[in-house]
């Protein structure tokens, strides 16, 4: 599975690759104005379990980083590199999950407005685990992966150098995988044989973002 995942990363990789160069040769013949700035905001993280394994909560996180902008008068494209921190809180325990995030978005341009959407790919840059135990005695983990894949759709208004958006970030897969290590071997045989729990957390998050460009 996690030879088929890396394939996976690596082909969408590819494929923003080939994308930014398509766009690159489309707008060298369009008058097109590459430009350079710095992006920030906060995002509301959404933790959430398929059959409400965990109790969870909405938290802020915040991010922050390089972009740039390829534009033409119709089309263009975005590109980010970013450090993101997401806070959560599962059951009275308090986790911090940081990564360095790239999304890339094709924009559709309309005056002052714009509509973007693209992949994003993401890198655990923190820890890989975060443990806590529950009343029941029961030892409960959050196995982080190293890279996720997810989806961007948004927009927003442009003001001169600056652009205040909002996107919402779509996940293509499992962020993490909660697994139970219990006193009690009849709990983990409830589950497979690792006592990993299969239905995994996914974040779904709302951002708002602003961007200056020079």
């Amino acid at each position: 599975m996690k030879v088929e995942k890396q394939r996976m990363t690596k082909r969408w990789m590819m494929l923003a690759a080939l994308f930014i160069l398509n766009c690159s040769l489309f707008v060298g013949k369009a008058q097109a104005q590459l430009k350079f700035g710095a992006k920030s905001g906060l995002n509301i993280t959404s933790l959430s379990f398929d059959e409400n394994v965990f109790n969870s909560s909405n938290r802020l996180g915040f991010f922050v980083g390089a972009t740039a902008k390829l534009n033409t008068p119709v089309v263009g494209f975005d590109i980010a590199a970013m450090y993101e921190q997401r806070d959560a809180k599962v059951n009275g325990e308090s986790f911090t999950m940081k990564n360095v995030i790239v999304p890339l978005n094709l924009r559709l341009n309309m005056g002052v407005l714009y509509l973007a959407a693209g992949p994003q790919v993401s890198f655990n840059v923190g820890d890989k685990e975060f443990n806590w135990k529950d009343k029941d005695s029961y030892e409960n983990t959050f196995q982080m992966k190293g890279t996720n894949l997810s989806g961007n759709l948004g927009g927003g208004v442009i003001i001169g150098p600056l652009e205040l958006g909002v996107t919402y970030n779509i996940p293509f897969g499992k962020t993490a995988d909660a697994t139970w290590r219990s006193v009690y071997e009849d709990t983990i045989k409830k589950y497979d044989d690792k006592g990993t729990v299969e239905d995994a957390m996914k974040t779904k998050t709302w951002t708002i973002s602003a961007a200056y460009y020079f």
